[in-house]
C-alpha cells in the first residue's frame, strides 16, 4: 500500500496501522462476532484524528469559491454570495463520493446570518442533496455555541443561564459542608468555565441578555461563597 506524500517508511507504518483491523460490539456480557474494519481509522486511537485530518485536507480545493471552518468531521461552509451554493455544493458532494465519504443529509442545512436590525429577503433558490431540498434554519450550534440568524445570541445565553442556574443550585445545596476556599475552588471548576466559554462571541448580545448571566454570577458569589 502506498500513500501519496509519505516516505516509504512512513507509508509502511501507516499501512500496518490501518490494515488487518477487527472490531466487535460488547453490551454487558454479550459480544458480537469480530468484523473486519475496511474503512476509517481506529476509534479512540491517538493517531486516528491526525490521519483523518490529512485525509480530508484537500476538501477545501473541491469548491475553492467557498470559505470553510473544519473541526474534525464537522464542516461549516461560509459565503457572502448564497447563489454560489447551488453550483459549489454538488462539487463537494462529488469530492465526498470520490473519497468514499458520506454526507450526513439529516445534519446538513443552511442558515442566513444578518444583523438583527437589518431586513433581508431570503433567496428563491433550492439546493438539492440526495433528491431533497436543503432545509433553511434560524438556529444552529457549533462547538457548543448556539448561533441564531440575527446573531443576537439570545438562545445561547438562555441555554447558558439554564446551566449556570443548575450549578448555582448545586453549590447552594452543599455550601454548609465546605469551607469558603473549597467553595471558591468549586466555583472555578464548575461555574466559571461555563461563563467564560465562548465569551468572545457574546459581545454583540444585548445588555439585558448579558445582565442575566451576571445576575446569576452575583447570586452564586453572595449565596454560596460569601456566607
Amino acid at each position: 500500500m502506498t500513500f501519496n506524500g509519505f516516505q516509504p517508511q512512513a507509508s509502511q507504518l501507516v499501512s500496518g496501522y490501518l490494515t488487518n483491523r477487527k472490531q466487535f460490539v460488547q453490551l454487558g456480557d454479550e459480544a458480537s462476532e469480530l468484523r473486519n474494519v475496511t474503512m476509517g481509522v481506529p476509534q479512540g486511537s491517538i493517531l486516528g484524528p491526525l490521519l483523518f485530518l490529512i485525509y480530508i485536507n484537500d476538501l477545501l480545493k473541491a469548491a475553492p469559491a467557498l470559505n470553510y471552518i473544519l473541526y474534525a468531521d464537522d464542516t461549516n461552509i461560509l459565503t457572502t454570495n448564497p447563489s454560489l451554493l447551488c453550483s459549489e455544493i454538488p462539487k463537494i458532494k462529488k469530492w465526498c463520493l470520490a473519497n468514499r465519504l458520506i454526507l450526513n443529509y439529516s445534519k446538513t442545512f443552511q442558515v442566513i446570518f444578518k444583523s438583527h436590525n437589518k431586513e433581508i429577503s431570503y433567496p428563491n433558490y433550492e439546493i438539492q442533496l440526495n433528491c431533497k431540498t436543503l432545509e433553511m434554519k434560524q438556529i444552529t450550534k457549533f462547538l457548543g455555541i448556539i448561533l441564531d440568524s440575527n446573531i443576537a445570541f439570545k438562545e445561547h445565553i438562555s441555554e447558558l443561564c439554564r446551566k449556570l442556574k443548575l450549578v448555582m443550585i448545586m453549590m447552594r445545596a452543599i455550601r454548609h459542608y465546605f469551607d469558603q476556599k473549597t467553595m471558591v475552588d468549586l466555583y472555578y471548576a464548575f461555574f466559571n468555565p461555563h461563563l467564560l466559554y465562548g465569551i468572545e462571541f457574546r459581545g454583540h448580545a444585548a445588555d439585558t441578555e448579558i445582565k442575566r448571566m451576571y445576575t446569576i454570577q452575583e447570586a452564586v458569589v453572595l449565596r454560596a461563597i460569601l456566607i
